[in-house]
């Protein structure tokens, strides 16, 4: 008996210990195909200083072309009439001009996000710089 009792307590022992402990695995969220770039590439007027916001900045080469989408936030309390431009460098940090470029107008409500894109129209682009003006209509 006392055999039976030791030899129930080293395989319970033996048991416990060869459990392994459960861990549960998720998959990561999913990640945007662009990368969030620090936000040095902006160029705002003064007037716009505390009201047009840049919240993020992602930029996508993945289809041999350079992307950017930018997010814009009004933190004012008013609707903001704005125009922007983006440019386009090569390697070298010469300006490509396209035939494309020119000013965009926008005007965005108090408290509103807004999704700003382009897309490089030459393979060469391998910089970018995004200029935000006040616009009066």
């Amino acid at each position: 008996m006392k055999h039976l009792l030791s030899a129930t307590a080293i395989l319970a022992a033996a048991a416990a210990c060869a459990t392994p402990p459960v861990n549960t695995v998720e998959p990561a969220p999913p990640q945007p195909a662009g990368r969030e770039v620090w936000i040095t590439k902006i160029n705002k007027s003064s007037t716009l200083e505390h009201s047009v916001a840049v919240q993020r900045a992602l930029v996508d080469e993945s289809e041999g072309v350079l992307r950017v989408q930018l997010e814009v936030a009004n933190e004012s309390e008013s609707a903001q009439d704005f125009r922007y431009l983006f440019e386009w460098f090569d390697g070298e940090g010469l300006k490509l001009y396209e035939a494309t470029e020119g000013w965009r107008r926008e005007t965005i409500a108090p408290g509103q996000h807004q999704y700003l894109r382009a897309s490089a129209s030459s393979p060469e682009a391998a910089d970018w710089r995004f200029t935000v003006q006040k616009w009066s209509r």
